[in-house]
């Protein structure tokens, strides 16, 4: 058999064996779907499959990328047992591959997480951000983008021609092919005498973080990121208060004005220059 011709059967059987891995989930989350009831949840209704519209005009099936629900299981064990089947069917799709055969298997995040003897949850929302330093030696800063229709020339020239008007004059405009987008770049030197400053901290909301607290009648505390969690009992879930700002934390009053909304906050580093 010549080395095409492997590299084609291997390719058949990982497909196959995908197939029966993503039939195999769809059946367990329909199970649960009808099965379970959702004492909490921070994604939207269903944990089955979502349908989309691919480029072509079909529509398909794909898995969500979060499940972020508590629901209870009266059979749990049958739920379990129909997981314990499908997380194998992952790891035999996954080492179908030769080049991951070898690695650790990493499982999605909307895998479920049974706890059979947890008694109350806290869910605790917070706002998440990213944060990192720029200098003067940091690349051209990506202060926006606008995906590729018939109003994005339009718009990031507009955006340039504002910030140029509020005296950042290194402004330019480049498309990115392989995401058909438009991205508006702001020379470092220019944002950064824009600031009067050398150095600043910049945050950019990223999201939300959801972290679930479950106390379990063992005693035992667990503090987990919320995702699936399935419990075997009619359980209490509190939704806790948002995470109070910690001391250490960037402040308000060093936050640096800017002559536009975006979804960046900027931050004294150091002193300004006079």
């Amino acid at each position: 058999m010549s080395n095409d011709e492997t590299m084609s059967n291997e390719r058949d059987i990982s497909n196959d064996k995908w197939r029966t891995f993503y039939a195999a989930e769809k059946e367990m989350l329909s199970w649960i779907q009808e099965n379970g009831i959702t004492l909490y949840r921070a994604s939207i209704n269903t944990v089955e499959y979502i349908e989309y519209t691919d480029i072509l005009g079909h529509t398909l099936q794909r898995p969500q990328k979060y499940i972020r629900h508590v629901t209870q299981l009266d059979n749990f064990e049958q739920g379990k047992y129909l997981f314990n089947n499908v997380k194998q069917l992952y790891i035999e799709a996954k080492q179908a591959n030769q080049a991951e055969a070898a690695l650790p298997v990493k499982f999605p995040n909307r895998f479920p997480h049974f706890i059979d003897n947890a008694v109350q949850v806290n869910v605790a929302e917070n706002e998440a951000y990213k944060s990192f330093t720029y200098t003067r030696s940091s690349s051209p800063f990506l202060i926006a983008s606008f995906h590729l229709d018939e109003y994005a020339e339009q718009n990031a020239t507009d955006l340039k021609r504002t910030l140029e008007l509020h005296g950042i004059c290194d402004v330019r405009i480049e498309l990115n092919h392989k995401i058909l987008s438009l991205y508006v770049y702001i020379g470092t030197d220019a944002l950064l005498d824009y600031f009067k400053a050398d150095k600043v901290q910049v945050r950019e909301l990223t999201g939300t973080q959801y972290i679930a607290r479950v106390r379990c009648s063992t005693g035992e505390n667990l503090r987990l990121p919320l995702g699936f969690i399935l419990v075997n009992s009619r359980i209490p879930v509190y939704r806790t208060l948002p995470q109070k700002t910690r001391s250490h934390k960037l402040k308000p009053e060093d936050e640096l004005k800017f002559p536009i909304d975006v979804k960046y906050s900027f931050y004294l580093k150091e002193p300004k220059q006079q």
